[in-house]
């Protein structure tokens, strides 16, 4: 698969990304996994591979000094972005 074909096959779901997450993963999982992070401290700098819509992001910047996200879907970055904002 190529790069172009990658993205464009992510960047289908930025509208119902997060709704499809908590359809797999399930909405008390994500919350518990988003608690975990909470309780980290001091985590300094961080890179996030797959950063979707920046669910976990936000969390991690909140004890991070740095948080460089990423993800293979330039649309779901800009959901990441706005979400920041």
């Amino acid at each position: 698969m190529t790069e172009e074909m990658t993205e464009k096959y992510w960047s289908r779901f930025q509208a119902t990304f997060d709704e499809n997450q908590e359809y797999v993963v399930g909405k008390e999982l994500l919350d518990e996994v988003k608690e975990n992070i909470k309780r980290l401290s001091d985590l300094g700098e961080v890179l996030e591979l797959g950063c979707g819509t920046g669910n976990f992001t936000q969390v991690i910047a909140q004890n991070a000094d740095h948080v460089f996200a990423t993800d293979l879907s330039d649309e779901l970055l800009t959901n990441a972005k706005k979400a920041a904002q």
